[in-house]
Parts: structure tokens; C-alpha cells; sequence
């Protein structure tokens, strides 16, 4: 949301936030969401929850829970986006929501993926343990 704010704030763009929900949000999820509508600066959307309980294990890794609830997501996102006056021109995205690509493709949209400093450092992270594993 930190991104959204900066382009609105610095670039006087209009942004609207997609929350993708889960089930059950944590506190942090809520209070960081009630916070952004707070200050008004963001139109911020949630689209509900979609069943994953027959797509992933409950043990899954949550890489794989996340991109599952992501692409389960996109038919949702795609509708929410059709009735937007007037519809966005650029998708951004986290590292798990690549799968929201072909929607904004399919809207002929800008599509951005947006990584995050401690994404990045994890995944180096991780290859690195795995290089010496």
C-alpha cells in the first residue's frame, strides 16, 4: 500500500488497491487495511475469499497457498475490473500475484511486478543456502 500511497501522494495518480482475501485475516491484515482507508488516499477493494481446500494440502508450502489463492482469484479480479469507471491502465503486483498478469493483459493494461527489498533478500537467501546445501 506503501507504493499506491507514494504514486498518489508524489505523481497525483489515481490508485485502486486490490485486496485479495483470505479466509481468515490476521489483525495486522485488518488494521494495516482500516489504516489505508483512513487516510483517503487510496480507492482500496476487497475481493472475497476463494475456496482453495481442494486445489492445495493443508500443509502446503505457502508459496503454493498463495499463487493458488492468486490465480483462483483472477475471475474475480477480472469482473471487479470490467466495471470500473474508468478501468485502470497499469496492474501492479507482488511476486505472488504474477498470475493476475493475464488479467491485465487480457484489459490491455500496463503490467508491472513489484518485489519488495526483503522479498528479493530472502530469495537470494534461499539459493545461496541452497547452492551450499
Amino acid at each position: 500500500m506503501l507504493l499506491g500511497n507514494r504514486l498518489v501522494v508524489d505523481h497525483n495518480l489515481h490508485v485502486t488497491f486490490f485486496v485479495v482475501a483470505e479466509s481468515k485475516a490476521s489483525t495486522g491484515e485488518s488494521e494495516t487495511i482500516q489504516s489505508a482507508r483512513a487516510q483517503n488516499l487510496l480507492d482500496i477493494i476487497q475481493l472475497p475469499p476463494v475456496d482453495i481446500s481442494n486445489k492445495v494440502e493443508p500443509n502446503s508450502p505457502i508459496f503454493t497457498t498463495l499463487t493458488t489463492i492468486m490465480r483462483e482469484t483472477n475471475p474475480l479480479l477480472g469482473s471487479t475490473i470490467s466495471a470500473l469507471k474508468p478501468r485502470p491502465t497499469a496492474l501492479f503486483v507482488d511476486i505472488f500475484g504474477t498470475a493476475a498478469l493475464d488479467v491485465a493483459e487480457e484489459f490491455h493494461m500496463l503490467k508491472y511486478v513489484f518485489v519488495t527489498r526483503e522479498i528479493a533478500q530472502a530469495a537470494i537467501s534461499l539459493t545461496v543456502l541452497g547452492l551450499l546445501g
